[in-house]
């Protein structure tokens, strides 16, 4: 026969209420635990680089425990890792509910709309920070960044203006500032906040070739090759300032040196379209116009906007005598915005 148990009389309602809250506190923490066991079976998936069972990990984390904040930060991680931006972005949005400080969500999630280049959300998000943070020079930095890609030069001065007033050593502001000062042709201010970034961190290869490209723009060959040389000893493997080196060497007919530096960039990063133009330059130069088309053509096949490398094929296949394909490219060119094979096709062709 069944039983039935009478309520235990011998408790007060107060005592009740204590024995139920220990109860709801025991499953939390047995809930928790579970949670954490899959969780860390995600990491392990993830350090190994194995996203998508990583994701199946943090999703049972978040089905055990709804609330698992750890486990929606680190699955938006593996899922931007995957392009799955989408879901990334659900998942900080959840985040930002969940935490008490909301920061890290919002860098990430502004972090997805950068990826797909909604730099407009990002802002938003990385504004949202200084809401919560008012000295937070890293938001003010990121600000700094995205109104730089909104073209809006001026503001982006300002945020990193207050980028450094919050942290003076912050060799990234400097950089970017310089960028902006570049943009609003105020070249010796650039090389000055340039100079500031190498004096706080003289390891960032990329400071030393945005000053080679300052140099450059004022006709300081010498002390634009100079910090494209520190670039590289820097970091041997920076393929951007190889190429930059040999546009230097390109422009003083330095043929076999310019040569040997696209090389060398092209050595370093296959797809790399600017670097098989210039290096097609230099053997139509050469009068090796055949070769200079083999270049045109692979810098065309990794970035089929190159208008450049179009207007470049066309003159070296004017010179082997194919006025059709000549034409055919200026045209192409004139199409992506080349004024000057606008005009070669206005003159050359029918």
């Amino acid at each position: 026969m069944n039983t039935e148990q009478e309520p235990d009389s011998t408790l007060t309602d107060k005592e009740i209420r204590f024995r139920d809250s220990i109860a709801m506190v025991n499953q939390q923490a047995r809930l928790l635990e579970e949670a954490m066991m899959a969780y860390n079976q995600g990491i392990e998936k993830y350090t190994k680089k194995d996203y998508k069972q990583a994701i199946t990990f943090f999703d049972k984390s978040i089905e055990i425990k709804s609330d698992f904040a750890k486990g929606y930060y680190n699955r938006g991680i593996a899922k931007f890792a995957i392009k799955d931006y989408s879901g990334a972005f659900d998942d900080y949005t959840k985040l930002i509910t969940l935490s008490d400080d909301p920061t890290e969500a919002y860098n990430k999630r502004a972090e997805v709309s950068v990826a797909l280049g909604k730099y407009e959300d990002a802002l938003k998000d990385y504004l949202a920070i200084t809401k919560v943070k008012p000295n937070h020079n890293q938001a003010y930095y990121y600000i700094g960044e995205m109104k730089f890609l909104l073209e809006e030069y001026e503001e982006a001065l300002k945020m990193f203006d207050k980028s450094i007033e919050l942290n003076p050593k912050h060799a990234k502001s400097y950089n970017d500032r310089s960028s902006c000062k570049r943009k609003l042709e105020n070249y010796m201010g650039a090389i000055a906040d340039l100079n500031k970034a190498i004096n706080i961190d003289p390891t960032l290869a990329y400071v030393y070739n945005n000053l080679g490209s300052v140099k450059k723009k004022l006709k300081d060959f010498s002390g634009a090759i100079s910090a494209y040389n520190k670039a590289i000893a820097t970091d041997a493997s920076y393929y951007l300032a190889y190429n930059n080196r040999g546009s230097i060497y390109l422009e003083q007919e330095k043929y076999n040196e310019a040569l040997a530096d696209f090389n060398k960039a092209i050595q370093l990063h296959g797809n790399y379209s600017l670097a098989y133009n210039n290096r097609g330059i230099v053997w139509h130069k050469q009068e090796k116009y055949e070769k200079a088309i083999a270049d045109f053509d692979i810098a065309i096949k990794y970035k089929p906007g190159n208008g450049i490398a179009y207007l470049n094929r066309g003159v070296s296949k004017e010179m082997i005598r194919d006025a059709s394909g000549a034409c055919s490219d200026w045209k192409k060119a004139a199409e992506l915005g080349i004024e000057l094979a606008e005009k070669y096709n206005n003159i050359e062709c029918e």
